[in-house]
């Protein structure tokens, strides 16, 4: 077998795992395979439909089976603040469900299974207008301050 990398050579035992069924020998073949793209994701949007620990980790795995190597965690926006945040409790307390820090950390840490690390996959706050605008309202409401107005 022959890989540009470790991360290849795993990904071809992969290749030949999915060719053969369980106790059958591989006849001698040539296999040429590599990844038409280097990014082949998936998009997950948990801060409008929560999913917990165990199921991203599920995912995860499911992920690395088919070969997808970035995984888009969308975790925060006006609808759901799913980050653990020490300093302003109330951004992922309003939510009611969220990931700790310590969840974050572990699912991050998470190899891909297949000698990637998944460094790339988390992704933050992207709609930061919606979520500033909601961070002030949560801590204009604790205050008994005047509301923050949205202009659309």
């Amino acid at each position: 077998m022959e890989a540009a990398d470790e991360s290849g050579a795993v990904w071809a035992l992969t290749t030949v795992t999915e060719l053969t069924a369980e106790g059958e020998a591989l006849p001698i073949v040539t296999i040429e395979d590599a990844p038409h793209y280097g990014h082949r994701g998936l998009s997950l949007d948990c801060s409008r439909h929560f999913f917990t620990a165990d199921e991203v980790k599920k995912v995860i795995d499911q992920m690395t089976r088919v070969k997808l190597n970035v995984l888009h965690w969308h975790l925060v926006d006006d609808q759901g603040w799913r980050i653990e945040c020490k300093t302003l409790p109330l951004l992922h307390e309003t939510t009611g469900t969220y990931y700790t820090q310590e969840e974050i950390r572990a699912l991050s840490n998470m190899p891909g299974g297949h000698g990637d690390h998944p460094g790339n996959r988390y992704a933050g706050p992207h709609q930061i207008n919606d979520c500033g605008i909601s961070a002030f309202e949560l801590l204009w409401r604790k205050n008994g301050a005047v509301p923050v107005w949205r202009h659309f």
